[in-house]
């Protein structure tokens, strides 16, 4: 269910255990369903591509590098859905919560 869209909603807490280096990335499905020219869509096999390429870099190059490829993979083609992207990276620290 999309965040923020019903006032009553309900969500399903989960809790990670993480350790630094982890990676979350979260899409809205208009980044999976780009277009091209040809009517194809972007898939979840290029997002995994892009983001299994950017693992040893930052959160903020997978948001970069997402955009870049949706954009040259729907180029002329207009956006018919929202594009959002969020990454998340897990750093190095000392473990306690404040």
């Amino acid at each position: 269910m999309p965040l923020g869209l019903f006032d009553e909603a309900d969500y399903d807490e989960v809790t990670f255990k993480t350790k630094p280096g982890d990676l979350f990335v979260f899409y809205s499905d208009g980044i999976l369903d780009a277009r091209n020219r040809h009517g194809q869509s972007f898939g979840p096999e290029r997002v995994e591509a892009i983001v299994a390429g950017c693992t040893a870099k930052s959160a903020e190059c997978v948001v970069n590098e997402i955009f870049k490829a949706v954009e040259e993979y729907a180029a002329g083609v207009d956006a018919f859905d929202d594009q959002t992207v969020v990454a998340i990276k897990v750093k190095a620290g000392s473990g306690k919560r404040k």
